[in-house]
């Protein structure tokens, strides 16, 4: 199947995270933890990594990568979006030139380089507790009462 891409000149990857099993919020800060690899076929020279597959590909060789590059983004926290990057960028080996696209238009560099410490902070109300051990406890203790609570019912009545 082939298509006609909305930008032309620009690689997308997916990337809107939730790390609590419910739908990503859009807006959210989160703390990424990805790879974004990307086929650079057709660029000058040797950029990129030569990939090596395992077995053949056979009839999906043509569509496949023979030399990629990419980063690991697995520091700090970020808005949640997708990753972007031009395919000039791409095809020269740039992956420093890494974005991240936001639903709110937003373009933020997400730089391989960066340090931890320079990435973007989440608001302050998005850290984590000082107590992490509360929720679970509360939890239990509920679970525990309203067990007691039925069964108290089941065995004795109302």
């Amino acid at each position: 199947m082939w298509y006609e891409p909305i930008y032309t000149g620009r690689l997308t990857a997916p990337a809107l995270d939730c790390h609590s099993g419910a739908a990503p919020d859009p807006q959210a800060w989160v703390r990424p933890d990805h790879w974004v690899i990307v086929g650079v076929d057709g660029a000058p020279g040797d950029r990129g990594t030569p990939v090596r597959y395992r077995r053949d590909p056979g009839p999906l060789a043509p569509f496949l990568p023979r030399r990629v590059i990419g980063t690991e983004i697995t520091y700090g926290h970020l808005r949640n979006g997708d990753f972007a990057i031009s395919l000039d960028d791409a095809r020269a080996g740039r992956i420093d030139r890494l974005l991240r696209l936001t639903t709110d238009g937003q373009r933020i560099p997400v730089a391989a380089a960066t340090p931890p410490a320079a990435a973007e902070a989440p608001p302050e109300e998005e850290t984590k507790s000082a107590r992490p051990w509360l929720r679970p406890t509360l939890m239990t203790l509920s679970i525990v009462v309203l067990t007691l609570l039925c069964g108290w019912f089941l065995i004795w009545g109302p």
